[in-house]
């Protein structure tokens, strides 16, 4: 092999390793990767199906190697070994089937041996455009409404490359040397590209996570607060208890009934925690609900909540919580925004039924594309994934959710069957 077939096969066949590499992580759950064994797997990926190539050049060993590589790729994941092979069968069939799409584009047509080398290239590129369609199908298809946007225009770089790459191959001005700086010019400008949209999408995720752990450490320091403060109220109240008591007697022998009712309503105020705004019981619910009433109290003008739930939800609080959080979140942003400032919440388990319902204030302003609301926050394309989130958690319990909206007025229902 010339020295520029080599090169040209070795930049082709490295975009195919990192486009395997993310083809089959799609698959399984980030969970389930084996730490420190991404990166050992795609070398050997790499080498054995460079040297097959290299060393003997022949369709089995080829097909023996790739196998074995895309196998190798898949057996850092945890996992049954048939839905590995099952998944290695599948990954080698796509980049088959691009193989032979791009052979039957040419057909017909006169190439010439620049074609050789230009066959590589846009297989590579056609690989890497079915990938992006499958992650962005899985990940819809999982729920993970966090995914960075901008997915679409990402795919056109392969897309456009291939055309470019069609264009130079079929141009009779282009020779195999032109070809060759050009198509390894455009792989480098998508292994590029790809690697940059990685890294931004690892910060978005990390940004995301980062900021749950934020808000999940206040609403805990929050309630922590809550309950020394109620404590230490109750401790003085105890403290005391001998006089109040004593003074009350005296009340009581004198019939000074509305006196008395007066010192018990100023013990009562004494015990009660003005940022407990719930008590249910459930602590978890209990905090974040304290948390976000909190932050609505000290913006808004009216706030009302009536929560009436079991102490204990099992596993579901956690899900519960996402759909409190990103509703009343939304709800006091908008509330905010408005001249009457007002929110009211209402949690109510009946029957196995857990009802939902936040109304507040808004300025009247709704932005919306094809009948579904989208987010007025300031970055706007890093946010509006709360009320999907809300809904694929709703779809999950057999639940229903139901918006509606005045000019000044904005109501959210959810129903989840527990």
């Amino acid at each position: 092999m010339r020295f520029e077939d080599v090169s040209i096969y070795l930049i082709t066949n490295l975009l195919r390793t990192i486009v395997n590499q993310q083809l089959i992580s799609n698959f399984f759950e980030e969970s389930e990767q084996k730490k420190g064994n991404h990166l050992a797997a795609g070398i050997i990926f790499f080498l054995i199906t460079s040297m097959g190539h290299m060393l003997f050049g022949c369709l089995e060993v080829n097909i023996f190697t790739n196998l074995i590589g895309l196998f190798l790729l898949s057996a850092i994941y945890k996992g049954s070994i048939r839905k590995k092979l099952l998944i290695t069968t599948l990954t080698y069939c796509l980049n088959m089937a691009c193989d032979i799409v791009v052979m039957i584009s040419f057909s017909g047509y006169g190439i010439t041996e620049s074609a050789i080398q230009a066959y590589g290239i846009i297989t590579v590129l056609l690989i890497s455009v079915c990938e992006k369609l499958i992650e962005k199908m899985i990940l819809t298809k999982k729920g993970w409404e966090y995914h960075i946007p901008h997915l679409k225009l990402l795919i056109l770089i392969p897309v456009c490359s291939i055309f470019i790459m069609h264009y130079l191959v079929r141009s009779s001005l282009i020779d195999r040397h032109t070809v060759i700086l050009e198509g390894a010019g455009i792989l480098m400008i998508n292994m590029i590209s790809f690697y940059l949209y990685s890294a931004i999408e690892y910060t978005f995720k990390d940004n995301l996570e980062k900021e749950i752990t934020i808000q999940t450490y206040n609403t805990y320091a929050n309630q922590l607060d809550v309950i020394m403060r109620s404590q230490e109220q109750i401790r003085t109240l105890q403290h005391d208890l001998k006089y109040h008591i004593r003074e009350l007697a005296s009340m009581a022998e004198k019939n000074h009934i509305d006196e008395m009712l007066l010192y018990l309503n100023k013990m009562n105020q004494l015990t009660c925690n003005p940022d407990e705004f719930v008590y249910s019981g459930n602590e978890k619910i209990d905090g974040n609900l304290n948390y976000l009433l909190k932050k609505a109290k000290s913006c808004l003008k009216d706030v009302s909540a009536n929560v009436r739930i079991p102490m204990d939800f099992g596993d579901r609080s956690f899900e519960i919580n996402v759909i409190i959080s990103n509703l009343l979140d939304n709800a006091i942003t908008a509330a905010e925004k408005s001249e009457d400032k007002r929110l009211k919440l209402e949690m109510i388990f009946d029957k196995s039924v857990l009802h939902i319902s936040i109304k507040n204030s808004y300025d009247g302003k709704l932005i919306s594309k094809d009948g579904r609301l989208l987010s007025t926050k300031e970055q706007a394309e890093l946010h509006g994934y709360g009320l999907k989130n809300v809904k694929r958690i709703i779809k999950k319990y057999n639940g229903t959710i139901s918006i509606s909206y005045t000019d000044s007025l904005f109501s959210v229902d959810v129903m989840l069957y527990i």
